[in-house]
């Protein structure tokens, strides 16, 4: 598989969380990819219009143990993140 950021190919990797798969040119592109259920590679991250209004950096919709959140894409100098609703408003 190919990585949807920059091309290069994505490789397995295992951490705390179990497996993902991660960009082969990791650090210079950070994309990652988690499975869901059925084993399907899916994004862990994506994109937003929003901006970090600690540090300027763009924020970034991430799934964690209790749902989805704002990350700020600074991390980890900037730890700025925000709970989403269940409807997906802030």
């Amino acid at each position: 598989m190919k990585c949807p950021a920059c091309g290069a190919p994505m490789l397995d990797r295992t951490g705390k969380r179990g497996p993902f798969l991660g960009c082969s040119r990791y650090p210079e592109c950070k994309t990652t990819m988690n499975f869901d259920a059925e084993g399907k590679p899916v994004l862990a991250s994506r994109p937003t219009e929003y901006v970090c209004d600690k540090c300027g950096n763009p924020m970034v919709l991430r799934e964690g143990p209790r749902g989805q959140f704002l990350a700020c894409t600074g991390y980890p100098k900037c730890r700025n993140a925000k709970d989403v609703a269940v409807q997906g408003n802030l």
